[in-house]
């Protein structure tokens, strides 16, 4: 198992956060389902944190566990691939092929936040 490192900026107006909800749509579950439906098995992404209903993010990075055989598409081509399945409110800044044990989540050294409330 291989992890590839997605670099994800979004406008989070209509999404109910980050995270899986039961009750509406989340970028996390859009990658996922857009990443299985690309690599024709199921996928679960894991975001470097969360964020709630309507917040956007510039650079949100994410891990993703592959096979090794997924990788035969190649970087440019699943990122090309990718960026045409996501909806426009969700960008793919960055695709990168990680270590196995790579964490979006637990291998952060830093998190920045900016509030901005209109």
């Amino acid at each position: 198992m291989k992890r590839v490192k997605l670099i994800v900026a979004y406008d989070g107006t209509n999404y109910c956060g980050w995270q899986v909800q039961p009750n509406g749509e989340t970028i996390e579950s859009m990658l996922n389902r857009h990443l299985t439906e690309l690599l024709k098995e199921e996928i679960h992404v894991i975001g470097a944190s969360r964020t709630d209903s309507g917040v956007h993010a510039l650079a949100q990075f994410v891990s993703v566990p592959v096979c090794e055989s997924e990788l035969t598409l190649g970087g440019r081509a699943l990122m090309r691939s990718l960026v045409a399945l996501t909806p426009d409110d969700i960008s793919i800044r960055g695709l990168y092929q990680g270590d196995a044990l790579f964490s979006a989540r637990f291998d952060a050294v830093s998190r920045s936040y900016r509030y901005r409330i209109c």
